[in-house]
């Protein structure tokens, strides 16, 4: 676990140092920094431990926030640069990921439902600034429907990936088509 924690701090140092330097070199890292937060998301906890100083501990909405705000600032600097777009609906799918799921009977969860729009918003952006050819912008986007429930348009979304790449494996768009044809009782 140490190397992480190395590694966590030289991120956010290196986060801090690129918010202070505001030039376009700069920040066509952003996606690349921020991509590297979401890979600690997989080694730190979801929530801070009982009795456990709530400042010490680094959850994931920390590591998500802060990502969030990097993108922020570098999408100020250069609104169209699509990698931006495709970490910024990475970081919302995060995001819904980590929302509660809601008491049995009360519906969706605005927050999540909130997080998988600002998704959508963001991978159709990516995918308008790579004139619909960002194969993983089109996976985010079948996974923002998949997981609003629309599995007809995501069966539709994992079809037209696998028509364009069939050579794909990683991601494999053939296990979406799977859950979903699942999900619609095939």
């Amino acid at each position: 676990f140490e190397p992480w924690v190395r590694f966590d701090g030289a991120l956010l140092d290196v986060s801090v140092e690129m918010s202070r330097g505001s030039t376009n070199e700069t920040w066509y890292a952003c996606p690349y920094v921020s991509q590297s937060l979401f890979v600690i998301l997989v080694y730190c906890t979801h929530k801070a431990p009982a009795g456990s100083a709530s400042h010490d501990i680094r959850t994931k909405e920390f590591y998500i926030n802060a990502a969030k705000s990097m993108l922020t600032d570098a999408e100020r600097i250069n609104p169209s640069y699509h990698p931006l777009h495709l970490a910024r609906g990475v970081s919302s799918l995060l995001r819904a990921s980590i929302v509660p799921p809601p008491k049995s009977g009360t519906g969706e969860h605005p927050e999540r439902t909130q997080a998988l729009s600002e998704a959508s918003r963001a991978f159709d952006k990516a995918l308008k600034h790579s004139d619909g050819r960002n194969m993983m912008a089109m996976f985010g986007m079948a996974r923002v429907q998949f997981s609003l429930g629309r599995f007809d348009d995501s069966l539709q979304s994992y079809q037209q990936i696998l028509e364009k790449a069939p050579h794909l494996t990683d991601p494999d768009p053939r296990i979406g088509i799977g859950c979903c044809l699942w999900q619609l009782n095939y």
